[in-house]
This record gives C-alpha cells, structure tokens and sequence, in this order.
C-alpha cells in the first residue's frame, strides 16, 4: 500500500503485463533502443495512465524462412536472462492443488440498511459510495465472517462490518460492527470522532475478544483526515461490548507511521499480548493486555528491500516502500512464549525471532542477534500478510504479486524455493490476495480484492471484484511441499533401533549410539546419490527466443524465431518433449479468431483460444484471453512463428493523444512423456490444454528461456473528447446533406 508514498504524492509508473507466471528479468544492457513512453499528472498521485498489453497467435513460418526477416530488422537490443520459477511444489500429486473454493463474492458492497429510505438517504448525503467500498481484512469466529473496509475514499458506509456464513455467497449486504452509530463520522475531526474509524485488519482472539487495529484516517486516497491517533479497540465477541480502547502513544509512532496488520498471542486470556506492524516507519508496537501499556521494537529486518519494491498486478505497475508486514505466531513452547514469523511487504525474505524477546524492553535491546533470518522465497514473491496454522505448523502467506498464496511448514529448516508449497493461484479468483486466517474449526480463509486497481485506476463495476475463499487446512495443503514427510522404512529404523537398545556388542553396547548414527548416514548419503543420479537423467533446456516487428498502425505482425542451443533434436525426441508460447491477450488488442482458423486449415498454425474473442469491441468492453499456440513436435536448431496482432479502439478522453499498449514477453512452455518436472530447473507449473481441440488437460512447465528483446510499446490514437461537438455537428450536417442529395436522386428517376 505503500501509504506514506501515496501522501506525499509520489508518482507511479504504470505497464501492463498479462503472463500468467510471473517472472523476473535481470538485465545486462548494452544499448538502448526501446524508448519508453509515459503520461502522468505529477501532481495527483491518484491520476494513472492505465496502458494495455498485448499478446497475439504466433503462425508457424516454414523452416526455409529467410533468418534476413530478423537479421534486417533487428536493432540494437539488450540481452536478458528470463526466470519465469517462482513457486515450487510437489509435482507428483498436482491434482490436489488449488482446492480453495470461492465462499463470498461481490461486484460492489452493500450493506444492510434498515429500510430502502435509509439507504437512499446515505446515497443522498455523500454518506455511501459504493464504488469507494472495498473489503481489505477479515477474521471468522463463530457463525460470523469480519470484514473491514477501510475509508480510502469518501462514501464509506460502515469500516468494520460482518456477515454470517450462512449468508448467500453472491453479494451478501454487510452489517455494520458493532452498530451503525459505532460509525457515525462528524464532518471535520475538529468536532470529534467516532467510536471506529478505519481499521485495516482485526484478529479474534481464543478467549472471544476481538481486536480491532485502527488507523484514525479517514480519505486515505483524497483529502486526507486525521481523526485520532492510531487506536487498539477491543470487543467482546460474546455480547459485542466495547472492552477497552488504547491509543498508541506519540512516542512510539514517527512522522511516516501505519498500523495495517496485528499479531495476537493468546495462550494466556488475562497476559496476552499483541504486536502491531508498523509498516511506514518501519516498527513493532509490543501492547500488554495485562499492564495496559506498549513499547516500540526496532531492528533492520522490519526494514525494505530496496530491490524489490517494484510490482505488478493485473498489468499496474506499482511501485511500493511498506516495511515489517506479514506477522504470524507460532504455538507456545514449553516457557509459554511463541515464535513470530515476519517479514517487509517490500522484501522476498523471511525472518523470526522468539517473542521472550519481545515481551521484555530490555531484553529486545539487548538481544539484537536472536532475531533470525530464515531464507528467501525466490524473485517477484513480495507478501503481504501471513498466518501460521498452529494445528499443523503451516505458515501461510499472501504472494500479491503472483496472485497466489503459498505455505511452508514451520518444521522444514529449509525456507528456500523447494521447500515452499503453492496452495493457490489465480489470475481471476484471486487478484491480490489481502488477508487469511484460520479459524477454530481448522479452515483457511483468503480475502482477494485487486486493491492496486482501486487505487489507481477502476473496478468494473459488471464483473466480480472481491472474493473470500476458503478450504479446510487439510485439504489446502494436500499435494504441496507443505503436506511432504520423510518417511523412513521401518524394517530399517527397527533394525538400527534394536541395535542401538540391545547392548549385544563387544563393549557392551557403548558402540550402538554410534551404529544407529552410521545407519543413518548411509540411509542420507544412499538418497543424496540418488538424487545425484537423477539429475543426470534430468532435461537441461538453452533456448533463445528473438523477436522483431513488421507493419505499423493498427494491424502489425510480430515475429518470434526460437533458437534449440541445447539439447539437441535426439535428446528432445528421447523425452519426447512438446512445446507451447503461452499468451495472455489484453483487452487493448485483439486477434480475429477467422483468421486463425483459416491458418489452422491451411496447416500453419495449431493454437487454443481460452475465451470467445469479440472483433468489434472496444478496448473498454473486452475482456482480457489466454492463448495457447503448440509448436510443431519435429524441433530443429530454429523454428519462427509470427503473430497478427490488432489493436482494437481506445475510448475518447480529453485532450487527445495515445495510450500505450505494451506487449510482454511469452512463456515458453514444455511437456515430456516421460513425466511432469522432469527438468534439471525447478519451474513453476500450469494447466493448460494439451492440443489446439483441448481434448485433454496436460500440466504444463513454465521454462526459463534467454529473451533476446524488450518489451514492445505501441502507440494507439484515440479521440479527443473537445472536439466533439464540432464532430457531432458535423456529422449531422453531412449526413442530412446525404439524405437529400439520396433523396433527390431517387425522385428524379
């Protein structure tokens, strides 16, 4: 969210990148030719460009294609190295991923008025704005599910809400919490407050209490208003009294400070604790239930990572500086004192430290050390918020800029790529996914409401926005490295076991300790060789992937030529591998499903369009596609395709000009017969269609491949709305002046 950024009006870059996998470029320039091309309005950080992205069907080009088609028009490039692995999993039990189910979901928000006048009257006055709704946290207890809507904008009917989860799951109205007059703001905060003004997450506690992290600001995105300082509010789940509320001190709160995400532990009803993440300035705020009272915890790894502030969701670009964020607590140890897991938003890495460290002021100032780095969860897997299921000692995370949310297993002392399990992703159900938590019961619940689109462009109100998603923690992490265990024969471990018990040994039984350790070692060292010998069996891939341009204007075609340096031909007919571009067509552009099926008959192109493609539509009414384009199976050292590409028309707007339209790199997908994952890389994996019928569902391997260019940016001229009435007039002039002569023609003859 990066709000210290957004209130000092900084501006934000936006591109639009629609590949399913997410991926990070490492880039070597050595000459620029690409010129970018941007529009802002510096001095309202809410005013974005929204620039469209484009992908198309590449048609196969016979193998005696002239390489002059690249050669002539291949400018000065940059060389990139291409990493498309960003989550991996279990590949052998793929079907058990992405078992959430969506429970709720919403277009726009409502919330339950006590009659039709009520609510028209809240229109009337300003008081509600639909479209200025959006659900950011959650929390489930009982028969109810919590959700707060933050007041970003103006019209923000009640900020903490709830349903009940017997609710219909489509638009279900939200009940203010605990009252509407709990909401009730005056105009101005010179003439008070209310008794909540916007909280960004909560957390239910075991002992039926309900914290409530309020920030103070109302207008977070506008003219913003301060009013009160930022706030712990806690209720009684059992009869929703108000039980107490703490205002943060000055002291512990600097110029930049922002309280979104808050830790409780629990174990303890009457000395329990809660930690507040601090992500402006970047902190933890310790509060003690028992003494009332709270005290500020620093360290360098609440702090950013300068590398990874940069963003993308749903093709907005974004760049965002927000500190310690994701906080989840472990269960007690033996002392009673938990392990909290944390890490920045703008950062890849994880770190924890024992809360005995942080419950104590002098302690926490003298034990800088115990604070731990665990590892990194691989490029583009910045995350928000976090929850460790205490039951199963999975923690759970939100990778907002894979849409998707992943886990680790608190018990693997790995915390790398490998170890990490993908439990969901989405591109449609879940767009920036905002908050989870696991309730009582043992279900996880996901909150995804594409917050990036709110703030710097807008929702469609005709499709759905935001979604809870739930599934039984079991279930959500079935198949994933999360479910994974070590299981050692128990012929084995018994024999050693009884060895190791028995004493039947020269010196009586001194030695059996060291037997069973040996036993051990050959048990690991047999499976690391193992391991060794199966990468030698493994598909090392080098490919590169060129790209050019022809035509200019509306209808262009873009030529791919994809160069096989290893392994050669034989070794890709041993694994019987087949390849496939994977495309997601934006909105922006189109190409004419005719056309490719014309190709199709003539034998030069073999693809699979996801969705129904609408020639005639404009930018505004399209709906974005994945495109699947399968390569001919007979892989010599080249192979081109060549896409059309249309850009369908922009809509009008003040002044004229051009939107951008910029078009992102392919995945370069792989399948071999002899089984999924069978790679020397660990890759990301998707379901796609396995043949242009989509006879079969097959999964698919996101590879890494060498891209020999830059992203291309197109121009598109729209209309300029000032001319409209000079348009309009002259429209209706000219077309009367035709009627006329039509008519005067006809009445001659």
């Amino acid at each position: 969210m990066m709000l210290n950024r957004l209130f000092s009006n900084e501006r934000t870059n936006i591109i639009k990148n629609g590949i399913y996998v997410y991926k990070e470029t490492i880039r070597k320039p050595t000459r620029q030719y690409f010129h970018s091309f941007h529009r802002h309005n510096n001095n309202n950080p809410r005013d974005r460009t929204r620039i469209r992205l484009s992908n198309s069907l590449p048609k196969v080009l016979a193998k005696d294609t002239p390489r002059s088609v690249f050669e002539k028009r291949t400018p000065p490039i940059r060389r990139h190295t291409y990493h498309t692995c960003s989550i991996a999993y279990n590949p052998s039990s793929t079907r058990a991923i992405d078992n959430l189910r969506v429970a709720f979901q919403w277009r726009q928000l409502d919330f339950n008025y006590a009659s039709d006048e009520e609510r028209n009257a809240a229109i009337a006055r300003g008081d509600f704005v639909s479209e200025n709704n959006l659900p950011l946290g959650l929390e489930v207890y009982g028969e109810r599910l919590f959700v707060t809507v933050p007041r970003w904008k103006s019209g923000v009917a009640a900020s903490l809400t709830y349903i009940k989860l017997t609710d219909p799951m489509d638009s279900p109205k939200l009940n203010p919490y605990p009252n509407w007059e709990a909401h009730a703001l005056p105009e101005s905060p010179e003439n008070g407050t209310a008794e909540i003004v916007s909280p960004f997450r909560i957390r239910a506690d075991k002992c039926g209490r309900l914290w409530v992290l309020d920030t103070g600001v109302a207008e977070i995105l506008g003219d913003k208003k301060v009013y009160s300082p930022s706030q712990l509010i806690i209720y009684d789940l059992h009869n929703d009294a108000l039980l107490r509320r703490y205002e943060i001190p000055s002291q512990q709160t600097k110029q930049d400070s922002f309280f979104a995400n808050i830790a409780v532990e629990d174990h303890d009803c009457q000395d329990t604790y809660a930690y507040l993440g601090d992500l402006g300035a970047p902190a933890l705020v310790v509060y003690s239930w028992k003494d009332n009272r709270s005290w500020m915890v620093s360290h360098h790894y609440f702090h950013i990572d300068p590398l990874a502030g940069d963003m993308t969701v749903s093709g907005i670009n974004f760049h965002w500086t927000d500190g310690v964020f994701g906080l989840a607590l472990s269960a007690p140890d033996e002392d009673g004192f938990s392990t909290l897991y944390f890490h920045p938003m703008t950062s890849t890495n994880e770190f924890s430290v024992n809360t005995r460290y942080l419950r104590n002021e002098t302690l926490t100032e003298d034990n800088f050390r115990e604070f731990k780095y665990l590892g990194n969860r691989g490029p583009n897997a910045q995350s928000s918020v976090s929850f460790l299921d205490q039951n199963s000692g999975v923690l759970f995370y939100a990778l907002v800029n894979l849409n998707a949310v992943a886990c680790w297993k608190t018990t693997n002392p790995s915390y790398t790529m490998q170890s990490q399990g993908r439990v969901y992703m989405s591109n449609v159900t879940m767009v920036f996914p905002n908050d989870m938590k696991v309730d009582a019961n043992g279900n996880l619940w996901v909150l995804s409401d594409k917050l990036p689109i709110f703030m710097y462009s807008n929702l469609n109100p005709d499709e759905v926005n935001f979604r809870v998603l739930t599934a039984p923690v079991a279930e959500a992490i079935h198949g994933t490295a999360c479910d994974s265990k070590l299981i050692i024969s128990n012929d084995i471990s018994d024999r050693f076991l009884l060895n190791k018990n028995s004493g039947n040994t020269a010196d009586g039984g001194k030695s059996s300790g060291w037997d069973f350790r040996l036993g051990i070692s050959f048990i690991l060292t047999f499976i690391l060789i193992k391991q060794v010998q199966s990468a030698e069996d493994c598909l090392n891939l080098d490919i590169s992937i060129s790209q050019t341009v022809e035509n200019n204007g509306f209808h262009n075609k873009i030529n791919w030529m994809l160069e096989f340096l290893s392994p050669d031909s034989d070794t890709l007919k041993k694994f019987k591998a087949k390849f496939a571009l994977h495309l997601n067509m934006p909105s922006g552009v189109y190409v004419n499903p005719d056309e490719i099926a014309d190709l199709s008959r003539l034998g030069e192109l073999s693809a699979h369009i996801e969705d129904d493609v609408n020639i005639e539509a404009t930018e505004k009414e399209s709906e974005p596609h994945d495109v699947f384009i399968f390569l001919p199976g007979d892989y010599e050292k080249e192979v081109i395709v060549t896409l059309p590409v249309h850009l369908r028309y922009h809509m009008a707007k003040i002044g004229g000009g051009y939107d951008k339209v910029i078009l992102p790199k392919p995945s370069l997908l792989v399948i071999t017969d002899v089984g999924a994952g069978k790679f020397c890389d660990e890759c990301v994996m998707i379901k796609g269609p396995c043949d242009r019928e989509n006879s079969a569902t097959c999964l698919w391997n996101t590879i890494v491949y060498k891209a020999l260019f830059d992203q291309l940016e197109l121009l598109v001229p729209i209309g300029n709305v000032d001319h409209f009435p000079f348009v309009a007039v002259a429209t209706l002039v000219l077309g009367c002046m035709g009627c006329m002569y039509i008519l005067s023609v006809l009445s001659a003859h």
